[in-house]
């Protein structure tokens, strides 16, 4: 006899990195007001050198402030549950020149 427990084998692993990315502001599909960045180019060297897909791979959220990491992970479950969507959110920081912002990076998206 298996328990419950002993079937579920997902873990969480939370780590760090450092990734320069070129980006650029969008403005289409965006609440207004709002700053919302893709990444231009993810992967240098990883892809084709012309991307072929437009849909974004990453969209940086830009917040207000800096949250706990709790409270992104509570806010991404919320909404996963509430819109029954799946995808993956990270909290995330990024610096643009001199100017420093936390963000919230978005993957997977449903469109």
């Amino acid at each position: 006899k298996i328990s419950i427990m002993e079937n579920n084998k997902k873990m969480e692993v939370f780590g760090n990195l450092t990734k320069y990315d070129m980006v650029v502001a969008i403005d289409e599909k965006v609440l207004p007001g709002s700053l919302v960045f893709d990444s231009l180019n993810p992967f240098p060297g990883y892809y084709h050198e012309t991307p072929t897909n437009v849909k974004p791979i990453y969209l940086y959220l830009v917040l207000d402030k800096q949250y706990p990491l709790e409270e992104v992970l509570r806010a991404t479950q919320n909404i996963e549950k509430e819109y029954k969507w799946n995808f993956d959110a990270g909290k995330g920081y990024m610096r643009i020149g001199s100017e420093f912002l936390n963000v919230i990076r978005v993957r997977h998206l449903p469109e």
